[in-house]
């Protein structure tokens, strides 16, 4: 059972989102079921699924039981970014 949603909007985060993954990653003694959003224009310098999946096994073991990736395929305001991942959550 999911007990917590942790939305991580990105930007032209390429050269910086892995130290959010990172941070996730290093996350100890979990006992509750936890998910991902991410959401993230897919232009300029952008993180990128391939990137995230990379993230996912070791995710895994931090409690992440589920993960969700929303490309946006055009600039859209945080406002909405969040609007999307609430809805999904």
């Amino acid at each position: 059972m999911i007990e917590l949603t942790v939305a991580l909007p990105l930007y032209k985060s390429g050269k910086i989102a892995w130290l959010a993954f990172e941070s996730l990653c290093d996350q100890e003694n979990i006992d509750f079921g936890w998910e991902l959003l991410i959401s993230e224009e897919q232009y300029g310098d952008f993180f990128g699924s391939e990137k995230v999946k990379e993230y996912v096994p070791r995710l895994k073991k931090a409690g992440c039981a589920n993960l969700i990736y929303i490309p946006i395929h055009e600039w859209v305001p945080l406002s909405e970014k969040w609007k999307r991942m609430a809805d999904l959550a």
